[in-house]
């Protein structure tokens, strides 16, 4: 009896010491706090895990007009497999849903560009793709893809050209059209035109009967070349020094009769006539 109350207390004892050793072990086990901040109606979320024990992957949180991507630490993607061994915060990831009539900031692509080069040419040769001619770069401009090009200043040609246009594939260019592509535009020119304008004065013996008229006239001894002007097609004359006469007075110069208006542009050979009132 008595060896059967001792087994008794025996194992009773081996029960409290087994218990008393578990306690002792798990109350020095240390916890971390994980924090879920999830950026949406669910709010923030804290968890417990044991110091070296891995974290549950948690449900997904939900936010209206978004989708959740994952849990982040410190901007990076949180790996669940790794144990916990100190307080964090994770934050949620979130893309927004993608409605037909927006655009994702992925489709906002930078436009492309193209290059649309403005040659001249030094030998004038007129054609509009490489030939014998020397070609010098007048300008460039970037444009985007769709875009319309924005026409330079017209180059000059010197005394002896005139710009006429832009061509592409010998063809004048239409600035309206949207850029596509690469191009190189290339000027066109033409020969310039130039007239004769000559300024008659006076005659050998001058008076009010006869030195106003035009020549070709009956005058005495014909008209007195004052000085010529080579005028390019479209450009003006300068109007030269008044000429003298003694016992006249210059009264203007004039076209077929008329008061010549220096303001017109030149598009014939024209000869112009003193006109004198005497003293």
């Amino acid at each position: 009896m008595k060896k059967r109350i001792f087994i008794i207390l025996f194992f009773i004892i081996l029960l409290i010491l087994i218990g008393l050793i578990f306690y002792i072990k798990n109350s020095h086990v240390k916890t971390y706090y994980v924090t879920l901040d999830t950026d949406s109606e669910s709010g923030t979320i804290f968890l417990k895990v044991e110091e070296g024990k891995k974290l549950s992957i948690p449900k997904n949180p939900i936010k209206e007009g978004y989708d959740f991507v994952e849990w982040q630490l410190d901007g990076k993607a949180f790996d669940f497999e790794k144990p916990v061994n100190d307080n964090i915060t994770l934050k949620a990831l979130w893309k927004k849903i993608q409605l037909n009539n927006e655009i994702s900031e992925e489709q906002k692509i930078t436009p492309v560009k193209y290059k649309v080069n403005f040659y001249l040419s030094h030998d004038v040769c007129n054609c509009a793709q490489p030939c014998n001619c020397t070609y010098e770069l007048y300008d460039t401009k970037i444009v985007n893809e769709g875009s319309k090009v924005t026409m330079p200043s017209n180059p000059t040609g010197g005394d002896y050209y005139d710009f006429v246009e832009w061509q592409l594939n010998e063809e004048k260019f239409d600035f309206n059209t949207p850029i596509t592509s690469d191009l190189d535009l290339f000027a066109k020119w033409e020969k310039s035109e130039y007239y004769t304008v000559i300024f008659y004065t006076h005659y050998e013996s001058p008076d009010e009967s006869y030195c106003n008229c035009i020549s070709p006239c009956n005058c005495h001894n014909g008209p007195k070349k004052y000085m010529e002007q080579k005028i390019k097609k479209g450009e003006k004359v300068k109007v030269p020094e008044n000429p003298t006469l003694n016992g006249y007075n210059f009264a203007g110069w004039l076209l077929d009769g008329k008061t010549f208006d220096f303001n017109t542009p030149i598009t014939k050979n024209i000869e112009l006539i003193a006109k004198w009132k005497s003293n």
